[in-house]
């Protein structure tokens, strides 16, 4: 569970695992679910957000790398059936909870 600002209680759930080949380094793929209550069978989820992550300790990427990076994170956004348009971030869902958040 993440800390309560605002009055906003968000249960955060990351699934981790796969992988995406990027040459000579793999990325991390996880997908993090935001429920308003302890996630169950019956609770509505609020945001479902994919992302992945690579890294090299000397930021020594080659050209290849960060072409094939593009491609995953353009070919996650073109997969219409798993975007919902016009669909929230996190932090967008935050801010229209309580727009003063950052006060």
């Amino acid at each position: 569970m993440l800390a309560q600002v605002g009055n906003l209680t968000i249960y955060e759930r990351v699934y981790k695992g796969a992988q995406i080949d990027l040459g000579s380094i793999d990325a991390q793929v996880s997908v993090t679910l935001w429920y308003s209550g302890i996630p169950s069978a019956g609770q509505q989820l609020i945001i479902a957000q994919p992302s992945f992550k690579y890294e090299d300790f000397m930021a020594n990427y080659t050209q290849k790398v960060v072409q094939r990076a593009l491609i995953a994170f353009d070919g996650m956004n073109s997969l219409s059936s798993l975007n919902l348009t016009g669909g929230l971030t996190k932090s967008q869902a935050v801010y229209q909870y309580n727009p003063s958040f950052s006060n």
